[in-house]
């Protein structure tokens, strides 16, 4: 039997990996962007400062999940209509 698991939004639709080893995702049509408008305009975020994305957490666990490292990101845009992350692993 196979099974599938959606671990992204709606449409992923790039995934770039840069010099440095790290990788930029672009989320197109995410179905966390009301979500997301609403915890900025709340003026919420991460414990560090940093803004919150949840289709890049979501990436980094599964990231965590896959590769054994801990994963993290910088929300780089933001509702461009679309969202770009940088994700790392440290």
């Amino acid at each position: 039997m196979t099974q599938s698991l959606k671990i992204s939004p709606n449409d992923v639709s790039g995934c770039k990996v840069n010099d440095d080893g790290t990788l930029n995702m672009v989320f197109i049509n995410c179905y966390f962007m009301d979500v997301c408008k609403q915890v900025l305009s709340e003026g919420l975020k991460r414990v560090d400062g940093r803004a919150c994305c949840p289709a890049s957490s979501g990436m980094c666990r599964y990231f965590r999940g896959v590769t054994g490292y801990e994963w993290d990101y910088d929300l780089l845009e933001f509702d461009k209509p679309y969202c770009t992350s940088k994700i790392y692993m440290f």
